[in-house]
């Protein structure tokens, strides 16, 4: 299965030579938002134009680069397809509107660390765009 993670230019070399480590899932916990770690996200579509990538208020393009990555067969036990089971899991403790997107349905999660070994390719987007708000 290939599969993909975008990142954002200043992300890009720590990620090539440490792999995906800082993935994590926002939650409601008691009222607040807080964070699951060492959750990697990754979709099955390929394609720059990441429904996510403007939704969050920052001014950089977080889908300026395409990875490929090959996750080892005796790692995908810890691939989690993200609807209906990662979904699923998270019940009431899902951040509110996280899934309002039909591309929800190529998401996975990978819970650990994404080696650098099993990133296969980096492509840049042909024209990076800027998100978020205007100042």
């Amino acid at each position: 299965m290939r599969l993909f993670h975008f990142c954002a230019p200043q992300f890009l070399e720590a990620i090539k030579r440490e792999g995906l480590t800082m993935g994590m899932t926002p939650i409601v916990k008691n009222g607040a938002i807080k964070f699951i770690p060492g959750q990697q996200w990754l979709t099955q579509n390929p394609s720059f134009e990441q429904s996510w990538n403007g939704r969050v208020l920052v001014k950089y393009d977080r889908a300026a680069f395409r990875l490929t990555i090959c996750i080892p067969k005796d790692e995908r036990n810890r691939l989690v397809p993200f609807i209906p089971n990662y979904r699923d899991a998270l019940g009431t403790a899902m951040l509110p509107a996280f899934d309002d997107d039909e591309d929800c349905k190529n998401w996975f999660v990978f819970v650990g660390h994404v080696k650098p070994s099993w990133i296969r390719e980096v492509r840049a987007r042909a024209k990076p765009v800027l998100c978020g708000v205007d100042s």
